[in-house]
Protein backbone atom coordinates (compact mmCIF):
# COMPACT_ATOMS: atom_id res chain seq x y z
CA UNK A 1 0.00 0.00 0.00
CA UNK A 2 1.26 3.60 -1.02
CA UNK A 3 0.50 6.77 0.99
CA UNK A 4 1.73 10.05 0.41
CA UNK A 5 4.56 8.26 -1.50
CA UNK A 6 5.48 5.66 1.22
CA UNK A 7 5.42 2.24 0.43
CA UNK A 8 3.77 0.23 3.82
CA UNK A 9 3.74 -3.28 3.56
CA UNK A 10 1.30 -5.83 5.28
CA UNK A 11 -1.33 -6.42 6.55
CA UNK A 12 -0.04 -8.20 9.51
CA UNK A 13 -1.73 -8.78 12.60
CA UNK A 14 -1.24 -6.15 15.90
CA UNK A 15 -0.89 -9.50 18.16
CA UNK A 16 2.08 -10.98 15.54
CA UNK A 17 5.68 -11.30 16.23
CA UNK A 18 7.52 -8.51 14.52
CA UNK A 19 11.70 -8.44 14.31
CA UNK A 20 13.20 -5.57 15.44
CA UNK A 21 13.28 -3.28 12.78
CA UNK A 22 13.34 0.57 12.59
CA UNK A 23 10.19 2.28 10.27
CA UNK A 24 7.23 3.77 11.17
CA UNK A 25 3.90 1.50 11.44
CA UNK A 26 0.01 2.80 10.54
CA UNK A 27 -2.59 0.83 12.50
CA UNK A 28 -5.79 0.56 10.14
CA UNK A 29 -8.97 -0.19 10.74
CA UNK A 30 -9.40 -3.80 9.10
CA UNK A 31 -11.90 -2.17 6.32
CA UNK A 32 -9.39 0.05 5.70
CA UNK A 33 -10.98 3.13 6.07
CA UNK A 34 -9.87 4.89 9.17
CA UNK A 35 -6.29 5.72 10.28
CA UNK A 36 -6.43 4.17 14.02
CA UNK A 37 -2.58 5.40 14.82
CA UNK A 38 0.88 6.10 12.96
CA UNK A 39 3.99 5.84 15.16
CA UNK A 40 7.80 5.55 14.82
CA UNK A 41 9.92 3.04 16.32
CA UNK A 42 13.89 2.09 15.81
CA UNK A 43 12.54 -1.55 17.18
CA UNK A 44 9.18 -2.59 16.16
CA UNK A 45 9.37 -6.06 17.58
CA UNK A 46 9.37 -4.31 21.14
CA UNK A 47 7.47 -1.37 20.29
CA UNK A 48 4.07 -2.97 19.70
CA UNK A 49 3.42 -5.90 21.94
CA UNK A 50 3.88 -3.33 25.01
CA UNK A 51 2.38 -0.30 23.06
CA UNK A 52 0.33 2.09 25.41
CA UNK A 53 -2.29 2.92 22.89
CA UNK A 54 -2.97 -0.65 22.20
CA UNK A 55 -5.83 -0.80 24.21
CA UNK A 56 -7.54 2.10 22.52
CA UNK A 57 -6.70 0.55 18.74
CA UNK A 58 -8.93 -2.65 20.34
CA UNK A 59 -12.00 -0.19 20.87
CA UNK A 60 -11.99 0.98 17.28
CA UNK A 61 -12.61 -2.43 16.26
CA UNK A 62 -10.63 -4.76 14.37
CA UNK A 63 -7.21 -3.47 13.47
CA UNK A 64 -4.38 -4.15 11.16
CA UNK A 65 -1.12 -3.14 10.96
CA UNK A 66 0.76 -1.66 8.26
CA UNK A 67 4.98 -1.16 8.23
CA UNK A 68 7.20 1.17 5.89
CA UNK A 69 11.05 0.59 6.75
CA UNK A 70 13.06 3.49 7.37
CA UNK A 71 16.43 3.33 9.64
CA UNK A 72 16.95 7.04 9.48
CA UNK A 73 15.26 8.56 13.08
CA UNK A 74 14.75 12.05 11.78
CA UNK A 75 13.50 11.09 8.44
CA UNK A 76 11.48 8.64 10.79
CA UNK A 77 10.03 11.54 12.40
CA UNK A 78 9.59 13.51 9.36
CA UNK A 79 7.47 11.13 8.01
CA UNK A 80 5.38 9.84 11.03
CA UNK A 81 4.73 14.21 11.33
CA UNK A 82 3.47 14.03 7.38
CA UNK A 83 0.96 11.01 7.61
CA UNK A 84 -0.52 12.27 11.28
CA UNK A 85 -1.20 15.79 9.46
CA UNK A 86 -2.93 14.48 6.73
CA UNK A 87 -4.68 11.08 8.27
CA UNK A 88 -5.54 12.84 11.64
CA UNK A 89 -5.47 9.35 13.28
CA UNK A 90 -7.44 8.25 15.95
CA UNK A 91 -5.01 7.34 18.78
CA UNK A 92 -2.29 9.34 20.18
CA UNK A 93 -1.07 13.03 19.74
CA UNK A 94 2.11 14.46 18.63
Amino acid sequence: MDLLGYTFQGPYSIDGKFNDVPGIYLILTTARNKVVDVGQTDKLGQRIPNHDRKPDWRQCGSCELWFHHEANEQTRLTKESRLRATYDPLCGER
